[in-house]
Formats: C-alpha cells, sequence, structure tokens
C-alpha cells in the first residue's frame, strides 16, 4: 500500500478519496485477498490518512460490497460465495437487459461501426487462444454497451455489481473452452445492437446471463475455487517484471509515420488517451513500446525502478494508483532514459523542468505540469497493466504520441494497425486530390441524404422565420 509523504497525514475529503481508490485497486487487483483483515491504525499509516478518513473509506467500500464488518473483528475484504455471485448475475440479467434494449434503439451509425469491430477483436483473441485478451475485450464490450445506452442509472448499479463479480468473472474466463462458449453469446449481443434489434438484443443478454449463471453453479457444484495466483493476472503492486514480450519494433515504427489520428480511426477509433494528456512539446511523432510504471502518488521510486528494465525503442508509461498532479519526472530522469534508448514518456501525472526537457531533446506527453517535488519511499510495479486515459496499457504494447495527443496498440494487433493505418492514409490521399480539385464532402462521402429533411433558406426567409437579423 501507499506511504504518504514522510511526517504527513492527510485528512479530509481528498483523503477520503485517496484512501478509498487505493484499496478499491488493491482489492479488484488481488493485491487484497478475500477474507483479509483490514487494521484501520496499519492502513492509515502506510496510506498517509487519518484513521478517521480510513474509516471513511472502509464504509464507502461496504456500501460497494467490497468489505464487510465482523462484529468485534474490525472490517475485511468481503468473500463472495459462489450462491451470492448467482443472485447478483441475475440483478445484472434484468440490467443489461435494458441496457442493450437502449442501446439497439439509441446506437449512432459510428457507435455500430466500433461495436462490430470490437467483436471482430473479440473473436481474433479466441482463435488467437488469448484468454486474458479476451476477457478483457469481454469488459469492454458490456461497458461499451452502457456507454451507448445513455442508461447512467443502471450503469451505476452495474458497475457497483461488477467490483463484488470481478474475481468469479476472471475465473470463468480462464475456464478451458469457456471463451469458445461465450463468444457466440457477445457476438449475438453485439450484432443486435448494432443492427438496431432491441428485443433480439435483450434476448442475447438474457441467454448470456443465464449461460454465466449456469457455469457458475456447475464451479459451486464441482468445489472449483478461484485460483491462487489470480492475483497474477491483474495488474498487482510490488512486482517488477523484467522480461516482458514486446511489440514487433519495426512495425511499431510504421505507427509513427501515420500518426495518432490516423492509427486511432484506423483501428476502430479506439486506444485514444483522450484530450488530457498533451504534449510537452510541438512537432515530436514517435512511437515506441510501452514500459510501464505503476507509482504511489508523491512517489517517483518506481520510475527510477523502470529506468533499469527500459529497452531502446521503449516508452515510458507512467500511471499513479490514484490521481495525483506532483512532478514527479524531470531532467535527470530524462537524461538517464535517453543513455538507455528510451523515446520518451507518457504519464498521467506530473512534469517539471519542462524547458529543459524541450532543450535535451527528450518527447514527453503529461496531464499536468508541476514544480512540486516527489519522494522515493514506496515500491510498486513495473512492467504490469496501467489504467491512463481510460485505456489499458500492458507492457510491450505500441505507443504512438504526436501533437495531437497519445494512442495506444494492442501488442498482438500492431501489424494490423499498421497495415489498416496505411490503408487509410491511401485513401485520404485519393480523398486529397478530389477536394483540392473542388469535390465537395457532402457529395464526395455521400452525405447530401442526412440532410434531406434540412431546410435550406436565403438570408431573407431566415430573418422572415426567425425573426432575427440586422
Amino acid at each position: 500500500m501507499a506511504a504518504g509523504a514522510p511526517g504527513s497525514t492527510r485528512a479530509g475529503e481528498g483523503a477520503r478519496t485517496h484512501a478509498l481508490t487505493a484499496l478499491r485497486q488493491a482489492i479488484l487487483s488481488g493485491n487484497l485477498a478475500p477474507g483479509q483483515r483490514l487494521v484501520e491504525e496499519e492502513l492509515a499509516g502506510v496510506l498517509g490518512v487519518t484513521r478517521q478518513s480510513l474509516r471513511a473509506a472502509l464504509l464507502d467500500l461496504t456500501a460497494e460490497g467490497l468489505v464487510e464488518r465482523i462484529p468485534n473483528r474490525g472490517a475485511r475484504v468481503r468473500v463472495v460465495t459462489a450462491e451470492e455471485a448467482v443472485a447478483i448475475s441475475e440483478c445484472r440479467m434484468a440490467l443489461e437487459a435494458l441496457c442493450a434494449a437502449k442501446a439497439a434503439e439509441r446506437i449512432t451509425d459510428d457507435e455500430a461501426a466500433e461495436l462490430r469491430e470490437l467483436a471482430e477483436h473479440l473473436k481474433r483473441s479466441v482463435a488467437e487462444g488469448n484468454p486474458a485478451k479476451y476477457s478483457e475485450l469481454n469488459r469492454e464490450l458490456h461497458r461499451k454497451v452502457g456507454v451507448i445506452s445513455r442508461q447512467t442509472v443502471a450503469v451505476g448499479l452495474l458497475e457497483r455489481l461488477h467490483a463484488q463479480l470481478v474475481r468469479h468473472q476472471f475465473q470463468l474466463a480462464q475456464r478451458p473452452g469457456r471463451p469458445e462458449v461465450s463468444l457466440g453469446e457477445h457476438l449475438a449481443i453485439a450484432h443486435a445492437i448494432a443492427d438496431r434489434r432491441p428485443r433480439d438484443a435483450e434476448r442475447a443478454v438474457r441467454a448470456h446471463l443465464a449461460s454465466v449463471i449456469e457455469a457458475l453453479r456447475a464451479d459451486n457444484a464441482s468445489g472449483h475455487e478461484i485460483p491462487a495466483s489470480l492475483g497474477a493476472a491483474l495488474p498487482m503492486l510490488n512486482v517488477i517484471v523484467t522480461d516482458p514480450p514486446r511489440a514487433d519494433l519495426a512495425e511499431v515504427d510504421k505507427l509513427a509515420a501515420y500518426g495518432v489520428a490516423t492509427v486511432h480511426e484506423a483501428i476502430g477509433r479506439d486506444g485514444y488517451l483522450g484530450p488530457t494528456i498533451r504534449p510537452n512539446q510541438q512537432g515530436a511523432r514517435i512511437a515506441g513500446t510501452a514500459l510501464t510504471a505503476l507509482c504511489w502518488p508523491g512517489d517517483n521510486l518506481m520510475i527510477h525502478a523502470a529506468v533499469e528494465q527500459a529497452k531502446p525503442g521503449d516508452i515510458l508509461v507512467v500511471a499513479t494508483t490514484s490521481p495525483n498532479g506532483d512532478g514527479a519526472f524531470g531532467e535527470l530522469l530524462a537524461t538517464s532514459l535517453l543513455s538507455k534508448g528510451v523515446r520518451g514518456l507518457v504519464t498521467g501525472g506530473g512534469l517539471r523542468d519542462t524547458q529543459e526537457l524541450r532543450d535535451l531533446g527528450f518527447p514527453a506527453w503529461r496531464a499536468h505540469v508541476s514544480a512540486q517535488g516527489t519522494v522515493k519511499e514506496t515500491p510498486g510495479a513495473v512492467n504490469v497493466p496501467v489504467s491512463l486515459g481510460g485505456q489499458l496499457i500492458r507492457p510491450g504494447d505500441a505507443i504512438v504520441a504526436d501533437d495531437d495527443g497519445v494512442c495506444v496498440v494492442p501488442r498482438l494487433d500492431v501489424t494490423r494497425a499498421a497495415a489498416a493505418a496505411g490503408a487509410r492514409i491511401a485513401k485520404e490521399d485519393a480523398n486529397r486530390k478530389q477536394l483540392a480539385d473542388g469535390a465537395l464532402g457532402l457529395d464526395m462521402y455521400g452525405l447530401r441524404p442526412k440532410l434531406a429533411k434540412v431546410a435550406y433558406l436565403s438570408y431573407a426567409q431566415y430573418v422572415e422565420r426567425a425573426g432575427e437579423g440586422i
């Protein structure tokens, strides 16, 4: 767990949020195991918060169903039994069926294309025998359906239910043959929504959840336990992985030439880290393999540890266990990384020595700029999956960064992404020539039917109708 700054104890709402975020991630990642006691005095000291703030965070986690309080014994990580998992899944069935039906009614053309692309990724992950990737895409499908549904109340309830089921879901995903069974169910959901068939979408979700419930009951009857190694397959703390597989650098280099916008579009408008991760410089365009570091707030110990694991062509990706804008990275670390052949930095935290980094020619993308220094105290992790800008980044994935922002491409998808980006560039070159010759996008892209019900008015007509003008 994270230690606060030496000699300081945080209090108030910020401390409560910090403790809540850190504890939730530790539970979901497996760093805190089901049934493990949560000793308030110990956790408060480790997290650098008051016991009152820690207690408030534990109450929040109790409300979420992740923690339970035992009379006269304190709090512990809640153990969700198979029977409870079945009951929770029955509740999910009703809520997810509602979201699927609403999504089929409200989906846009662009969202339908993204959903079909996600379905193709699901098929590919099963064909490649990659259950971890399939599990990740499974979660993304359920998340995307919620977003498309615009049913925020149901989505909020589902998020709480999902938090209690994460271990059971991971266990099912690892069962031999389970991805092949659930693939057809997920494809039926995706295609029914993309084709705007609400009733079929609802039925597909109910069939899928019924299958999940049947599998949970079968596991319970067989006495099957969640493997002790579960945490190793999810983001975990206090580990340095020394030899993660990396994407082929020759293929990664192709992505740099295409740039973030083209790559993002070519892979189904996926992988973009969002508008808050901005460049420290202008004119830099790079691609490389992700070297990840998971740090505690206000602490850059694991960035130093990551330098030792760096290889030429890497891009350092830094995430923190809870939001923090302190200047954890500056000129000296950049100098060290340059000596190892690292191509740049992407961080959800803070950057300092910004002018010096530009003078060094070390490109960096960051969420914050801050002169606030950090400590080097608390172990975190290197080369584990991290979450940044709403995207899951695994060590060895391809990172593309330029003036438009940052995009991640999964390691196994890099060759396909490079080919798709090249095809998109060729298509845009042809479109550019037509536009330069005077063609209109309305005609070139077949957009006029979408304007069929739009009234074209002269200014005089507009003034007459709207009562505006001068």
